[in-house]
């Protein structure tokens, strides 16, 4: 015999992780301040999801709370540092950008700049080389 009880839970559960799962893959598309806050949009989304799910444990807080700090995927560091950098010497970054992309050409520097980017990403990470070209296209 099946517990409807459960059953209608498991349902409710079930639908509310459908519909979590539809909000993180639409509404950055369609809603500005989303899209500008996705990182606290997406924290907001797992809270409801473990809330919804109930899965709360005081394993999942700690883990939640120092795996951002612990130093075990390098890649996270690199970005890190790198958007820190990034950050730091903004305004120095967008003067030689700008400079090096009088003196060449928008063209011929959008070119170099795309060529050097793909060489250099196996070293620097794919990752990081799009945060140089996004600046570099934003600035």
């Amino acid at each position: 015999m099946v517990n409807l009880r459960y059953a209608m839970n498991e349902h409710l559960v079930t639908g509310g992780l459908v519909t979590i799962i539809l909000l993180v893959l639409t509404l950055p598309f369609f809603i500005h301040k989303v899209e500008k806050q996705l990182e606290a949009f997406l924290f907001v989304m797992g809270v409801l999801a473990v809330t919804i799910s109930s899965q709360w444990s005081g394993h999942l807080v700690v883990d939640a709370l120092l795996d951002p700090i612990r130093l075990k995927h390098p890649i996270v560091e690199a970005v890190l540092v790198a958007g820190l950098l990034f950050r730091l010497c903004r305004d120095r970054i967008r003067e030689s950008v700008m400079g090096i992309e009088r003196a060449v050409g928008q063209r011929f520097f959008l070119f170099l700049v795309v060529v050097v980017l793909g060489l250099l990403s196996s070293i620097i990470t794919a990752i990081i080389a799009y945060l140089v070209l996004a600046e570099v296209i934003t600035g």
